[in-house]
């Protein structure tokens, strides 16, 4: 991989801003974030069963999820 040292957000920024498909990619993207989110959202559940050990608690995913869902429903 050409680009192993950039961030997650450099990595999204890349391809938001330079891919080759240009607007395609950029509506990819968010769709897929969105549809990403609805899931944890509907799975809440399940997700904090199966974080209960990581590092990230699952409130906190979940809470991005929902913050993510606001965001694209603000548009």
């Amino acid at each position: 991989m050409k680009y192993r040292n950039e961030s997650n957000a450099e990595f999204i920024a890349r391809l938001m801003d330079y891919s080759e498909y240009g607007p395609i990619t950029q509506i990819l993207i968010i769709d897929a974030i969105g549809k990403q989110a609805q899931i944890i959202i509907d799975n809440a559940a399940e997700v904090r069963e199966s974080m209960k050990n990581s590092i990230i608690h699952p409130d906190a995913y979940i809470g991005a999820a929902k913050e993510i869902l606001k965001e694209l429903g603000d548009r």
